[in-house]
């Protein structure tokens, strides 16, 4: 190729005539031979395959006969080819019958194994098998083998004839190319020579000459023109060159500066950044990413999303359904996703992914994941322990209290048995006062074993807590030594356990005992729950065994009311807590009344008789007359204990009722009382979802879906406890409003807005709606909608909007059409110093 490229013009255009005539001659030459050789093969073919029939058709008597002398004589006809080395003839069962062999060169024929009928071109011979075939019974075969001799005869002549042409046609192709090719390369090499000087001059104003008006004639006045134009833009380009390397240089400086920009930015996020081009291969990630996930450094940098994911999904609790979201989202490359992924160690991460596009074209997934562990854990703690505030605030009684306290605490942390174990100071022990189990399981043997059992401090699970004051857990309790239910633990599948104290008045008063099926290692944010919840349920026993509420209370509210400097608002809040606790008074004599007379006493009487005859327990049930009667006796006092505690807990609904009635007014009557409160920086939504949570439970037992529109306010400076009261309030009546219209589409709206100098932040229901008569007096003291209302909520919420300078609005289009509630709050930043 380098020859080529140095040889002129004319000696490429003479080598591309002789090229072209010489593979032209070769191809025809070769075409010529190979026909001749084709045909000549058939004809050896052909002859050969006479000879073989005529001598099968000759030895079919031999055959039949077995004279192998007659086929001999038969193959020996084959003298008068020459070029035939061999033959031989086998029998039908393929041995040899008679041989024919030519000596040639000193070679020695040997027939070779039989075969079916065949034809074969070897590099010397060609070989020859044909049936011999009579009233179609194979008698035999024929071999016969020929010498290719006469074939590369013919060939030879070809070859030197093929030779002889080709010389003498190029020899002509080379003398014309000679003498015409003047009239082409000519121009061209006036044309090269122009082009030399210019290149090598770098002057532009040559030109070259035409000498014809044919395509090279053409060809030059381009070239002339072009030359002309080059002319001109050769200062222009030099001009361009000079912007464009300056403008290059600053470009480069930009997409640096941007590049780092967005690595600072990738890395000084909280969040764990993986960006993917969707075909396997990552483009880019951070190193809270790694962290995150604890990926290898070696992994990461191989920037395989494959590998990537081979060491992060069997970290999480459900690895496949991680694998499949990926999957979809990767099938439709347009498809946002957030979603949450739960860890085996406990970790829980938001996931979001959405399609990375430059212009409209996407090239890939950015992958983003936040550690919300902290959250949810604290999340989950605020609901286990607003769950037991609710079912403390809402039971009247310790006993009351147990199994729902217990229910709670199994639901919300997972366990699957709960017992309470409360502290006899007099006996120094601890006795079984409740047990609860999810539905459906079988525990009953275990529950009844502990109540029947007490416990010594440092003795079992219940003993070791009460000892060390501190929580316990066990990791299989039919493996501990120290646990004397073992057996019994294990007979209805119950493993894992743990238990925490109950501080009453500084001391441990009471433990609760949590069980599953499984053994479990210590969570720290179990461990981290059951301390404040130890503490506030110990709170709760505690103020049940005071005998001094009553009077707290009334003293609280005459406080309040004093304080708020309302006296006629004192005098209806101590009429209204007379009146309650009339029926208070009324519900607990009739409780009284009825557990004196009570026939429960007689169940004790029972249970003896039974443990009496506990040996022949079947023989007094049927023989003994008093047994007899004893199922009879049973029924009848079973259907008057249900009567009996239907009673009461219908006089116990009534005063948990009247209970929390005094409560609410309490509770409003306090937010008179401070006037002048503690000035925090808050955020406003914060304190929103705090209303909200508040709330939750009724919220969710009603149905009421909740809307959230809020716009980011910065912290602002103001008393938390009061607007927090006013929202409790508004969101409450907004439950009630919503619950009493009978919608199936119950909906709250919760909107937090700034204007100017003000904070709204307003409660929107779909609720039964304020009739127009209604607005004006709305927030009037003592007026109110409900059976159940007192009238105090409103009037204390717009009188403590009042006193933090701000204002609480109503609206309402007419019944049915709901209502919103607008608190109005100066807006005052905070500020930092």
């Amino acid at each position: 190729m380098q020859f080529l490229q140095r040889t002129s013009i004319k000696g490429k255009q003479t080598l591309i005539v002789m090229l072209t005539s010489g593979v032209a001659l070769l191809l025809a030459c070769a075409a010529f031979s190979f026909y001749e050789v084709t045909t000549f093969r058939a004809a050896m073919v052909q002859n050969l395959s006479i000879l073989a029939e005529v001598i099968g058709n000759n030895s079919s008597a031999a055959l039949d006969f077995s004279d192998p002398k007659a086929a001999t004589e038969a193959l020996s006809a084959l003298r008068a080819e020459p070029n035939i080395e061999g033959a031989c003839i086998y029998t039908s069962k393929g041995e040899v019958f008679a041989v024919y062999s030519r000596a040639k060169d000193g070679k020695t024929f040997h027939p070779p194994l039989q075969q079916t009928d065949r034809i074969d071109f070897n590099k010397d011979s060609l070989e020859l098998f044909r049936p011999i075939v009579r009233d179609k019974e194979n008698l035999g075969t024929v071999y016969v083998r020929s010498d290719l001799n006469a074939l590369y005869s013919r060939l030879e002549r070809y070859i030197l004839i093929a030779v002889g042409v080709f010389f003498a046609s190029g020899l002509i192709a080379f003398l014309l190319s000679s003498r015409l090719g003047r009239l082409i390369s000519g121009p061209i090499l006036s044309l090269v020579q122009t082009t030399h000087a210019v290149t090598v001059q770098k002057n532009y104003s040559v030109r070259a000459i035409k000498q014809s008006d044919d395509e090279l004639g053409v060809l030059i006045d381009g070239f002339n023109e072009m030359l002309k134009q080059i002319q001109e833009r050769d200062a222009a380009l030099q001009k361009s060159h000079i912007e464009l390397e300056k403008r290059v240089a600053e470009r480069t400086e930009e997409v640096v500066n941007s590049l780092s920009l967005i690595r600072a930015t990738l890395e000084s996020t909280t969040d764990g950044i993986l960006v993917t081009d969707g075909n396997g291969r990552v483009t880019s990630f951070n190193e809270k990413f790694v962290e995150m996930w604890r990926i290898p450094r070696e992994i990461a940098d191989q920037e395989n999303e494959q590998k990537i994911l081979e060491v992060a999904s069997p970290q999480l609790a459900d690895p496949q359904q991680f694998l499949s979201t990926i999957s979809l989202l990767y099938a439709d490359r347009e498809k946002e996703s957030f979603d949450l992924l739960e860890f085996k160690d406990g970790r829980i991460f938001e996931r979001s992914s959405k399609p990375q596009r430059i212009e409209e074209m996407c090239v890939g997934r950015v992958w983003s994941f936040r550690d919300i562990t902290e959250r949810k854990n604290s999340e989950r703690q605020l609901q286990v322990q607003y769950a037991i505030s609710r079912v403390l605030a809402e039971a009247s009684t310790v006993e009351q209290a147990a199994p729902q306290i217990l229910q709670t605490i199994c639901e919300n942390l997972g366990w699957e048995v709960g017992g309470l174990w409360h502290l006899d100071r007099r006996e120094e022990v601890l006795g079984c006062v409740e047990m609860w189990n999810m539905p459906g399981i079988d525990v009953e043997e275990f529950k009844t074993t502990s109540k029947r059992m007490t416990f010594a401090r440092g003795t079992g699970l219940p003993g070791r807590v009460w000892s060390s004051g501190q929580p316990a857990w066990i990791h299989d309790v039919v493996q501990d030594a120290n646990f004397p239910r073992s057996t019994v633990a294990g007979r209805v599948n119950l493993h894992g356990a743990f238990g925490f104290p109950i501080v009453i008045e500084k001391e441990v008063g009471a433990v609760i005992e949590l069980f599953s099926h499984v053994p479990r290692e210590p969570d720290e944010t179990s461990l981290l729950i059951v301390t404040s919840l130890g503490n506030q349920i110990g709170q709760f026993f505690q103020r049940k065994r005071s005998e001094t509420e009553w009077e707290q209370m009334h003293q609280q509210l005459v406080d309040t009311s004093r304080q708020a400097g309302m006296a006629e608002v004192a005098t209806s809040v101590l009429h209204n807590v007379g009146n309650v606790l009339n029926s208070v008074n009324v519900s607990s004599t009739l409780v009284s009344t009825q557990v004196r007379k009570s026939k429960v006493a007689n169940l004790s009487k029972i249970v003896a008789l039974l443990n009496e005859h506990a040996a022949d327990i079947g023989t007094f049930l049927t023989s003994d007359p008093k047994g007899k009667q004893l199922p009879g006796y049973l029924g009848q006092l079973a259907e008057h204990l249900v009567a009996e505690q239907a009673t009461v807990l219908k006089e116990l609904h009534l005063l948990h009722e009247n209970i929390e009635h005094i409560k609410d007014i309490v509770v409003m009557q306090q937010s008179y009382a401070k006037i002048s409160g503690i000035v925090e920086t808050v955020k406003i939504t914060d304190l929103v979802e705090d209303a909200l949570r508040l709330n939750l439970g009724a919220l969710q037992r009603h149905g009421v879906e909740v809307l959230r529109e809020f716009e980011d306010i910065p912290p602002i400076d103001v008393e938390k406890h009061k607007i927090l009261q006013i929202l409790v309030n508004l969101v409450r009546n907004a439950k009630y409003a919503c619950d009493e219209s009978l919608r199936t589409d119950k909906k709250m709206t919760l909107r937090v807005t700034r204007s100017d100098d003000l904070v709204k932040i307003a409660i929107i229901d779909n609720g039964i709606g304020i009739p127009a008569e209604n607005l004006t007096r709305i927030f009037n003291h003592g007026f109110t909608t409900r059976k159940e209302g007192h009238g105090f909520g409103l009037h204390s919420a717009v009188l403590a909007a009042m006193e933090m300078g701000g204002s609480l609005k109503v609206h309402s289009d007419g019944r049915d059409q709901g209502a919103s509630f607008t608190l109005e709050l100066p807006y005052t930043p905070h500020e930092t110093l």
